[in-house]
Parts: structure tokens; sequence; C-alpha cells
């Protein structure tokens, strides 16, 4: 028996595993989860991001192995269940001392791994990421860039990206493609702000 205040932690237990188990999952149940139900689920996302920001909170781990399905995906559902952005081990509040390079190399905007000064687009860089894994089906950069001897840490400071052609075909690809690459921008000024990129999610599914 526990007496007294102790602290304590209420979590939500999601029972549907992580996005990237679901992405990369040997059962490829992923391969029939349609565009727009990609783009429902990237939406969940991006709303977790949109909450924190409006908190002055950065997550700056922002990765598909961080968000949890809250049930499992079952083959042929019409979408995938929703998704919550979890583990803030790293997230820090916007006035506090950033370091450089916190989150997962794979993942982290090009000013992060400078060591300069950053702030909340190095949130929709990693998401941008996530859309982009998302929407292909498959992780971003291919493997020779993931492995390269040169430094991956390089090839992202100088300009390098995920080719854009894994990205689904069709009407939208264009609208599709402009979106990913504004996230992804060098230039964090350039990316869009969370609420509006949100809403430009909203409108993409409403296209697909």
């Amino acid at each position: 028996m526990i007496e007294g205040n102790p602290d304590a932690i209420i979590m939500e237990v999601c029972l549907g595993g992580t996005l990237s188990q679901l992405i990369h999952g040997i059962s490829g149940a992923f391969a029939s989860v349609s565009v727009h139900a990609r783009i429902r689920a990237a939406l969940d996302v991006i709303g977790g991001i949109e909450y924190l920001h409006a908190h002055k909170v950065l997550h700056r781990d922002v990765k598909p192995a961080n968000c949890l399905l809250r049930l499992p995906y079952e083959v042929g559902a019409p979408l995938v269940p929703s998704i919550k952005l979890a583990d803030l081990g790293m997230a820090r509040h916007h006035d506090e001392r950033m370091t450089s390079r916190a989150g997962t190399l794979l993942y982290m905007a090009p000013e992060m791994i400078k060591g300069v000064r950053y702030s909340f687009p190095v949130d929709i860089y990693s998401f941008g990421l996530v859309l982009y894994e998302v929407l292909a089906g498959a992780k971003p950069f291919s493997e020779a860039q993931r492995h390269c001897s040169g430094g991956f840490a390089v090839l992202v400071t100088r300009g390098a990206r995920p080719s854009l052609s894994l990205l689904p075909a069709g009407p939208t690809c264009g609208y599709i493609c402009n979106i990913v690459c504004a996230c992804w921008d060098a230039e964090p000024a350039n990316r869009f702000q969370a609420g509006l990129l949100a809403n430009c999610l909203r409108c993409l599914a409403l296209m697909t």
C-alpha cells in the first residue's frame, strides 16, 4: 500500500504499435493503405506538433517510431487508427537552452546538425521526412545516402534530400511534392508553421 501523495504519471495505452512498425512491418499491410488514409494519419502527427508549438514546446525527435497507434491496424480498413505523438524525452520549452544534435540523425534538421541556433522549424523538417515516409512507404534517403562514407550529416547540410520519385503519382503529385519540399527547405524561415501545414494537409486529404 502506497502512503502519502506520491507523484504519478497517467499514460494512455496505445495497442497498435508504432507508425514505423506499420509502414515497414513484414506483413506488408501498409501497401494496402490508400493515399487518403496516409494523409489522414500524417494529420494526427502534425496535430500533435501543432499542440506542442502552441505551448512553446519543441519535440525535437519527431519520427515514425515515436508515433503510436491507439489501436492495431486492420488490413482493408479505410483509415489508420488515430495516432499519438509520443516520447517527449527530448522535448524542451522554447525559452530553454537548446543542445545541438538532439534526436535522431536521420530526421534531424540541418541547422540542428550544424549546431547553430534553432527553433520550431526543426520539428517541421522532421515531420516533412515523416510525411515522406508515410506517403512513399519507404525510409527517407537512399540506403547509399544513409550509409555515406563521407558522412550522412554532411550530405544533409549540403542540401541532400530524399528522392521525390517514390511519392504517389497522380493529379495531386505536384501538390504533395510542394508540401514535402517546403517542410524540409534548407532555410528554416521558409518552412510551414504547424497550423498552416495542417490546413494544407486537410485540403490535400479532400483531394485524394
